[in-house]
């Protein structure tokens, strides 16, 4: 079952004024400048839209959203301002730009949305709240079919390249907190499912087996 509420929730809720569901949207949308993501990646300026589009449609929401983009200097300009200006209309959201990694902030959240595939996935996993997982053929695509479909059975997954998708997202985002809650629950039996084969196992102490691999390397 999720989670009860944590020492370190309770505080990062107070230090950053949040009342009530939190949700926190991590993002993992990074404008490539070198155009490494070709053919898989949109180009940087559909990736800012689609980043914007979503603050806006989060702003429907009837739930506290925390915004953190994901901390990189490979831009052209300077987002931030233009992001922060996006959202200074938006009672709901809060723009969080410290240079402080997700891992250290993730336990305010209740909700949590992100589009990474990459490592961030794996400390959004492991708040076991419930989690939206933002795919797309052309950000990151997923592998194959078969992992969208573990996906989709383990987290609420939205495509968003099709159509109608935000009312969607919306609509679910702004059911009760314990509806939502529920839900995450009957998925659990997915979650322990796919463990193995694509959540990294949660019974295999990657840091040890990581550990082991470097120092293997090191001695050789």
């Amino acid at each position: 079952p999720p989670k009860k509420p944590t020492i370190s929730h309770l505080i990062l809720k107070n230090k950053l004024k949040m009342s009530g569901t939190t949700i926190f949207y991590v993002s993992h949308s990074i404008q490539q400048n070198s155009g490494k993501g070709f053919p898989y990646t949109k180009n940087n300026s559909k990736l800012f839209k689609d980043e914007k589009d979503l603050l806006t449609h989060l702003s429907k929401v009837n739930k506290q959203v925390v915004y953190k983009p994901y901390p990189t200097s490979q831009y052209y300009f300077e987002r931030s301002e233009y992001v922060k200006s996006h959202i200074s209309n938006f009672n709901n959201i809060s723009y969080y730009d410290k240079e402080v990694d997700f891992r250290y902030l993730r336990s305010i959240s209740d909700i949590v949305i992100t589009q990474s595939s990459e490592s961030t996935l794996e400390w959004c996993i492991g708040l076991n709240v419930p989690l939206i997982f933002l795919d797309s053929d052309y950000y990151e695509p997923l592998e194959n079919e078969n992992v969208k479909r573990a996906f989709e059975e383990c987290f609420f997954f939205f495509n968003y390249d099709k159509i109608g998708w935000e009312k969607e997202l919306i609509e679910f985002l702004n059911l009760p907190i314990k509806e939502i809650n529920k839900r995450w629950k009957e998925k659990a039996i997915y979650r322990k499912k796919y463990d193995d084969i694509y959540l990294m196992s949660s019974k295999k102490n990657a840091g040890k087996i990581g550990s082991k691999v470097i120092l293997k390397h090191m001695n050789g």
